[in-house]
């Protein structure tokens, strides 16, 4: 498969994962106006960013195992990274 067909299949996965609430996402506040960030896609690399509650993170870690079992590419998790921001209880 194609590596843009298969950004695009891990896009519209990561969505749903948020619309069923799998994941919750990061949410940013700026004067009156609010946004939802799920996700950023680059060609080399993918940003997920979400809630840091510990049960949503074991979720996206099977999320992105679950992925790698039905599209092939792998995560490789000794370039990955978790970055706390804020105050992160239980992780």
């Amino acid at each position: 498969m194609p590596p843009f067909f298969v950004g695009e299949v891990l896009s519209r996965m990561i969505k749903a994962a948020f619309t069923i609430e799998l994941i919750s996402d990061f949410s940013v506040a700026r004067s009156n106006a609010a946004m939802s960030i799920s996700h950023l896609l680059f060609p080399d690399d993918t940003i997920i960013f979400c809630d840091s509650d510990c049960k949503r993170m074991v979720n996206l870690h099977r999320f992105l195992t679950w992925f790698e079992a039905v599209s092939g590419p792998r995560v490789n998790l000794a370039k990955s990274s978790l970055l706390p921001v804020g105050e992160v209880d239980n992780i």
